[in-house]
């Protein structure tokens, strides 16, 4: 047990000349794996193809993981285990996190800021010491000693019942005998013996075995997509059962990114805001946005709220949702330039060539056609969804109508109730995006609303919706004696994650991994 950890353990003393001497090659290439996810390390900077860095899909081929905030209890547990199977020698860096705890301390804490100066940093310090120890994480020890356990326990009961079974057989040899001397002569259609040491036909050996859609029998099969999977998400965790490759059942998994924030609400309204802009790292703005609404005197309708600030954000979610359906497809031509796009956007609001590459993705062919029979949504379904996802099957629902903050407002709804006009919605979403930041830049209400809205907190009720980049996200809270005693949030990845199954039955995995990603979920908002 002990062994088959050392096998994927860090290196002891004995190794360290060797990890020495491969340092200077390993530091020229490094194969980053992320933790929670590529999403997250490109919002923070990251160029994914700066010279020098490769993100690598599997723990496997990496000797970097590289491990950010927010990191919940099972993710820690998660990335554990994917740190195990790194190849040595490896590297651990973290974000701005001191303690990452079942992992080891990291060889590296660097900010966001220095994210493209890895390489640089990395050189300049002593990666493997003399001290180095074996990687043994508890809970992985104890899982790999219960299932010994369980595995000795049940070859035991296997050997006992082996011996009784010998021992009637011994008792009912002779009966057995006679039994097949009468029924020697006995054929099956097709002329063969149907015992242990004749022939049994297909049709015999498959008579019990679940039959697929086309009437073949065909074994069934449990995949899980945990929870690092290049094509989808940060985050997302996925159970299908495959028959074949097709799917039979697809659910979504939660738990993953659980924070358990809701359990420590804060007491002051005043801090609201911020304990809710911690709910998903991709859009911050306008869960914090919805809590100032939320907060905001009934009579002032457009209290708190910065267009610019929220389109940005709504702009940048697009093209990380968009870069990760590229890289689902095996795009990499265009995932590279949607990637290029977004760097350069997060660096200086440079609009260059976003404009020039959605006109490109929309002219090329071979995307709608591999995307078109992908995501369909039963229109039974759709009033549980909002966002991108229902506009792009012709649904009018977009709260920003409501919002008397978006003057003359259209919104974008087509009839493509498929994966490729999830994707036409976002590109002219995204388009739309940057001509409301250049409409409202440098139009801030929350003066106005700072002056009109509620100077003290005593009893109060509110509710607010706001139009995130996944859909209408709805706050209704409760005040008495200027405390918070009632707050409840329904966020729109709830409703995409519950089409997960209805999008996914009797299609072929890959058109449901692709359906999936389409649909542009966001894990944070479920794992609260």
């Amino acid at each position: 047990m002990i062994n088959a950890i050392q096998n994927f353990g860090g290196g002891s003393g004995n190794k360290v000349i060797r990890s020495k001497f491969f340092s200077k090659f390993i530091l020229n290439q490094l194969k980053i794996f992320p933790v929670p996810g590529q999403n997250l390390l490109a919002l923070q900077g990251l160029d994914f193809y700066k010279k020098g860095v490769k993100i690598v899909a599997s723990p496997r081929h990496a000797n970097l993981l590289l491990v950010s905030a927010p990191f919940s209890k099972n993710l820690r547990e998660a990335a554990a285990i994917s740190y195990a199977q790194m190849p040595r020698p490896r590297i651990l860096v973290s974000i701005d996190l001191q303690d990452i705890d079942p992992l080891p301390n990291p060889d590296l804490v660097i900010s966001a800021d220095e994210l493209n100066e890895l390489p640089a940093k990395l050189k300049k310090i002593n990666l493997w010491s003399g001290h180095s120890k074996t990687y043994k994480p508890s809970f992985l020890v104890k899982a790999l000693e219960d299932e010994e356990e369980s595995t000795g326990h049940s070859n035991h009961d296997h050997k006992e019942q082996d011996d009784d079974h010998k021992n009637s057989h011994k008792h009912e040899n002779h009966d057995q005998n006679e039994d097949e001397k009468e029924s020697g002569d006995e054929k099956e259609e097709g002329g063969k013996n149907d015992d242990s040491n004749g022939f049994m036909s297909m049709v015999m050996m498959t008579k019990d075995m679940p039959r697929a859609a086309d009437g073949l029998p065909m074994d069934m099969n449990e995949g899980r997509f945990d929870p690092f999977h290049p094509g989808l998400q940060d985050g997302l965790r996925i159970k299908m059962m495959l028959d074949g490759d097709t799917v039979k059942m697809a659910t979504y998994e939660k738990g993953l990114l659980s924070r358990n924030l809701f359990e420590n609400i804060p007491e002051n309204p005043a801090d609201l805001p911020e304990f809710l802009s911690q709910i998903d790292p991709l859009q911050p703005e306008a869960y914090r946005q919805l809590a100032r609404r939320a907060l905001q005197n009934p009579a002032d309708n457009s209290a708190y709220c910065n267009v610019a600030v929220l389109e940005r954000e709504r702009l940048i979610y697009h093209l990380l949702q968009i870069q990760t359906l590229l890289q689902n497809i095996g795009d990499r031509e265009m995932g590279f330039r949607i990637h290029k796009c977004l760097i350069d956007f997060l660096k200086n609001s440079s609009e260059k060539g976003i404009k020039k590459n959605i006109e490109q993705l929309k002219k090329r062919l071979y995307l709608k056609t591999r995307l078109k029979n992908c995501a369909r949504i039963p229109e039974m379904f759709l009033h549980h969804i909002s966002g991108p996802i229902a506009r792009a099957a012709g649904k009018m629902d977009d709260h920003r109508l409501e919002d008397p903050n978006y003057d003359h407002f259209e919104a974008i709804v087509l009839n493509e109730n498929n994966a490729w006009g999830h994707l036409l919605v976002r590109l002219e979403e995204i388009k739309h995006s940057l001509e409301l930041i250049g409409t409202f830049s440098g139009k801030d209400n929350t003066e106005k609303s700072d002056k009109n809205g509620l100077k003290s907190f005593g009893d109060h009720k509110g509710t607010a919706k706001i139009e995130t980049a996944t859909g209408t996200a709805c706050l209704s809270l409760k005040i008495k004696d200027g405390g918070i005693i009632k707050i409840k949030l329904s966020t729109p990845s709830l409703g995409l994650a519950a089409m997960i199954p209805r999008i996914s039955m009797q299609e072929e995995l890959s058109d449901v991994l692709a359906g999936i990603a389409s649909l542009g979920i966001s894990p944070w908002e479920i794992d609260k």
